[in-house]
């Protein structure tokens, strides 16, 4: 899974990394998964490596965004960088890539328990926060 905060820059971190390249797409409203150029294994979340084959030869490709709804939780008390109570959404991908966890946009409290159903569709969105950095959510489709 990849956490709806990016991960603050390391010291050694180049433009080229995949993490950078994936905050990026975003921005842009994709989300990215890699393939890897020597054996064509696609992965999610964003690597250095690719999983099966060791090699560093990887390409981004996008993502659909889209996937199936396969569980979620009503979180009432959080850290500081969410207000409290929001909900929260685990996808399974639908390029079967795995799953995704993000807060549900236009969702709260009480109505999760009338809108949202384990299968249903939603959508990986991104939204700005108040520093302005881009963070990814979930969208009912």
């Amino acid at each position: 899974m990849v956490a709806a905060t990016p991960p603050a820059p390391s010291a050694e971190a180049t433009s080229a990394s995949p993490a950078e390249a994936f905050w990026r797409g975003l921005a842009r409203g994709e989300l990215l998964a890699q393939i890897c150029r020597s054996c064509r294994q696609r992965c999610f979340p964003a690597r250095s490596r690719c999983p099966d084959c060791l090699s560093a030869d990887l390409d981004e490709v996008p993502l659909s965004g889209r996937g199936d709804l396969h569980s979620w939780t009503l979180v009432r008390r959080g850290g500081r960088e969410m207000e409290t109570p929001y909900v929260l959404g685990l996808i399974d991908l639908a390029e079967g890539l795995g799953r995704l966890v993000a807060p549900i946009a236009g969702v709260e409290g009480a109505a999760a328990e009338v809108l949202l159903r384990i299968g249903m569709p939603v959508r990986v969105g991104c939204r700005r926060d108040a520093a302005g950095a881009v963070r990814y959510c979930l969208r009912l489709d």
